[in-house]
């Protein structure tokens, strides 16, 4: 997918927006432990950590008792946020069930939000919009954009031709199409005043 934008009033500038097919996943924008849940086939069930706090060496061990969690209940069952909160300090939990099959999960720890400065014992929720950014790597809706200039190249006495040349002034991965827009013609104004 590729969208001119907008054009400079003088013609010689341009942006447009192109989709991101080789977006990768928002680690860094983690606001907590996410994991990929897939239920598989026959009862076949799979867990892959996607994001974690950076150097934590219990990421894999709550995506087992994740996984062994839903394994005997309902994932979003009082059950399952009690076994959470009682062995792994989970204080919140969102969820994202997937297009393709499966369900990502974000988990929030109280120590988390002691380092986020969020008085013990105050209540954190996280919503589903936690894992926006996840949802739209999952189906597609990443971005660009990329700022061109019209150039006219000339040879020896020859007419010369247009082609459109990016400038340095592109930018990449952007969740959601609305924000990626946004951001592009803010950039394209305020690159040089080309409305």
């Amino acid at each position: 997918m590729s969208e001119v934008l907008a054009t400079s009033e003088d013609g010689r500038y341009r942006v447009i927006l192109e989709q991101d097919v080789d977006a990768q996943a928002p680690e860094d924008d983690a606001q907590g432990y996410v994991f990929a849940l897939d239920y598989g086939r026959m009862g076949n069930r799979s867990i892959e950590c996607l994001a974690a706090p950076v150097g934590d060496p219990w990421a894999d061990d709550m995506a087992a008792a994740l996984l062994s969690a839903t394994s005997r209940w309902d994932l979003e069952s009082d059950e399952t946020r009690r076994y959470l909160a009682i062995f792994w300090d989970v204080v919140s939990m969102a969820t994202y069930h997937r297009r393709a099959g499966g369900v990502f999960v974000m988990l929030v720890t109280s120590a988390m939000c002691d380092e986020w400065g969020i008085p013990a014992g105050a209540p954190y929720r996280l919503e589903t919009a936690d894992l926006r950014d996840w949802e739209a790597w999952d189906e597609g809706d990443v971005y660009g954009y990329v700022i061109e200039e019209r150039t006219t190249w000339h040879a020896d006495g020859r007419e010369g031709r247009e082609e459109w040349e990016e400038t340095d002034e592109s930018c990449w991965g952007f969740y959601g199409y609305s924000y990626a827009r946004e951001e592009a013609l803010e950039a394209f104004a305020g690159a040089g005043a080309r409305s």
